[in-house]
């Protein structure tokens, strides 16, 4: 299935020293993935971005579920049936 997932990513800061104020200005980062969900286990989900005809997956995301907001199915690509939830 076609779906877009919302989810919370960790920030940071790349200086070797931070003022509290950098630090009470972070924030986790909001994302927004889009794909077919390959793996769609209780603790996480894999989403791939790019698929090929043959199988052949690209740009693949693992999602630990604590983290995720939505997910919203949105499709179902073609050849659904190559790719077996796990």
């Amino acid at each position: 299935m076609l779906v877009i997932v919302q989810w919370s990513d960790i920030t940071g800061s790349d200086g070797p020293w931070s003022d509290l104020e950098e630090a009470l200005d972070l924030r986790p980062a909001e994302i927004t993935t889009i794909g077919r969900m390959v793996v769609d286990q209780s603790e996480y989900i894999v989403i791939a971005s790019s698929w090929g005809d043959e199988g052949e997956l690209g740009n693949l995301n693992c999602i630990p579920r604590p983290i995720i907001k939505s997910i919203k199915v949105i499709g179902d690509p073609p050849d659904e049936a190559r790719i077996q939830d796990h």
